[in-house]
């Protein structure tokens, strides 16, 4: 083969190794860009929230304005949020605005609970703002809550009663007298001493902490505890008393 032969094959050859690796290259360039955006985040929306007044009776008509603020990520208001609020205790909310105004302000009306509605939070009024829909792009890290606590004034009412009575004696016989003791009843974490206590021991209707009841017949009787505090707030327990007649000796001997 001649040389000029020879330079043209390798010419030849050098040029499909160079479109070769430029296609190559190519395919990497593609493969490594950035997707195209889908859309705002919205990592950066925050909020604040006030109260006016932050104080409420409990007498279920006062009422109190929450006004809510949405900020983008560079602290500007941000308009056109639809917003929600959450509550606990779990009461109605007006909502004065569908969505934040130009300025990001939105703004909900509550009532103040009435005194048996008990409020978990250390007896005060905890409201949550929660962005709702396309306000925060369906992305649920943007829907952590900001929250403001309202105090409640009056009676404390942030826990159940927790009824609890004593049968004694515990397995009694027929004609025998049974003492129902509810004095170990609490209420917000001590003695309820101004509760109220209601018996129903199977249609017969007793009051008080501690009362006493006469069964005439084997069986078993239910036995149900009404307690309530003096909110109005009530809960309710019940047990089962088992009345078995003594065996008489004769049986006792029977092998």
């Amino acid at each position: 083969m001649s040389i000029s032969r020879m330079n043209q094959n390798l010419s030849l050859r050098l040029a499909i190794a160079t479109l070769a690796a430029a296609a190559l290259s190519a395919c990497t360039v593609k493969s490594d860009s950035a997707p195209p955006l889908a859309g705002p985040s919205g990592f950066g929306l925050s909020f604040s929230m006030a109260a006016n007044p932050t104080v409420l009776p409990r007498d279920g008509s006062t009422q109190t304005t929450i006004t809510i603020v949405a900020r983008d990520e560079s602290g500007q208001p941000k308009a056109n949020v639809p917003l929600e609020i959450a509550t606990s205790p779990s009461i109605p909310v007006v909502a004065l605005d569908a969505q934040t105004r130009s300025d990001g302000s939105a703004r909900f009306m509550v009532t103040a609970p009435t005194p048996e509605i008990v409020a978990p939070l250390d007896n005060n009024l905890v409201l949550w703002v929660l962005p709702q829909g396309q306000g925060i792009n369906f992305d649920a890290q943007n829907a952590r809550a900001q929250s403001v606590s309202v105090n409640l004034t009056g009676y404390r009412n942030a826990t159940y009663p927790t009824p609890n009575f004593t049968i004694s004696p515990e397995a009694p016989k027929p004609g025998g007298s049974v003492v129902l003791d509810a004095t170990s009843t609490t209420d917000e974490g001590v003695p309820c001493v101004t509760c109220t206590y209601r018996w129903d021991v199977e249609g017969l209707q007793l009051s008080g902490p501690v009362v006493a009841v006469f069964f005439g017949a084997e069986g078993s009787y239910s036995v149900i505890l009404r307690v309530t505090d003096i909110t109005g707030t009530s809960s309710t327990t019940g047990k089962v008393v088992q009345v078995v007649a003594e065996q008489d000796d004769e049986e006792e001997e029977m092998p």
